[in-house]
């Protein structure tokens, strides 16, 4: 961990285990984060570290990703991002508990590739594997069955259509996103001509329904990661870069006599 503020940067976890995924809880007390120690698992350590702090909390899963009251951690089952189960666990001991059962039996045709807490903490939205250059997304109760699919408007397809050649396989790894704090807006990651960029889509907040795009960042390489900062204000992301290089190199052939 680095603090923006400056200063050297915090080691949070230590041993040779692999340790990723981490997640910071809204009010910056914990770290939660998929470690493969032993036979792996979800595990929550305070925000600055600790020798032996660490406390396993789920003995699978994968993405933790904190409601946004800091008492319950959102994650799936499957490291892929497709076909996956989500389940919640709180910091008390229980169990894991599977969310949104009653609407999947209902809707087993629907594919979901990630999901994320809406920001009122009572559900939950899923990225639905689909065709189209923009995210099918889901909104359903943590227990309930009513889901809210957010109808996209036909200027929104235009604007993304502009910018993607055909409806081809190279978004089929895109699956992060997360809600602005406000609820009025969906952050996600999108590959267009092996560019992913992020986007914002601003939503109507009792609808659900998209109201407008935006692209966030403009460059050729890959972004994800993204996290929002608890005021919607800032947004920080990872970006992997690429670069090809040619050598040349004189050949000398000698010819044994």
């Amino acid at each position: 961990m680095h603090q923006i503020t400056g200063g050297n940067p915090v080691q949070v976890t230590k041993g040779p285990s692999h340790n990723w995924q981490p997640d910071w809880s809204p009010d910056g007390k914990y770290i939660a984060y998929r470690s493969e120690d032993g036979e792996g698992g979800l595990f929550v350590i305070p925000a600055l570290g600790g020798e032996g702090l660490a406390r396993k909390i789920a003995s699978f899963g994968y993405y933790p990703r904190w409601s946004p009251d800091s008492s319950q951690i959102l994650f799936q089952t499957n490291q892929n991002s497709d076909m996956n189960r989500f389940d919640v666990v709180g910091l008390d001991g229980s169990p894991p508990r599977e969310v949104s059962t009653e609407f999947f039996a209902k809707n087993p045709f629907l594919s979901t590739k990630s999901a994320a807490w809406h920001p009122d903490g009572k559900r939950v939205s899923f990225w639905v594997s689909g065709a189209g250059p923009v995210p099918t997304f889901w909104t359903v109760p943590i227990a309930g069955s009513a889901g809210v699919r957010s109808e996209i408007a036909p200027q929104i397809l235009g604007e993304l259509a502009e910018v993607s050649l055909s409806l081809n396989d190279e978004m089929w790894r895109d699956f992060k996103f997360s809600w602005m704090p406000s609820g009025r807006a969906i952050c996600f990651e999108r590959t267009f001509r092996a560019v992913r960029n992020l986007w914002k889509m601003t939503v109507d907040p009792e609808t659900l329904r998209a109201l407008a795009i935006e692209r966030l960042t403009t460059g050729s390489g890959l972004d994800t990661e993204l996290g929002l900062s608890a005021d919607g204000k800032r947004l920080a992301f990872t970006v992997e870069l690429d670069r090809v290089q040619a050598w040349l190199f004189p050949l000398t052939v000698s010819v044994a006599r």
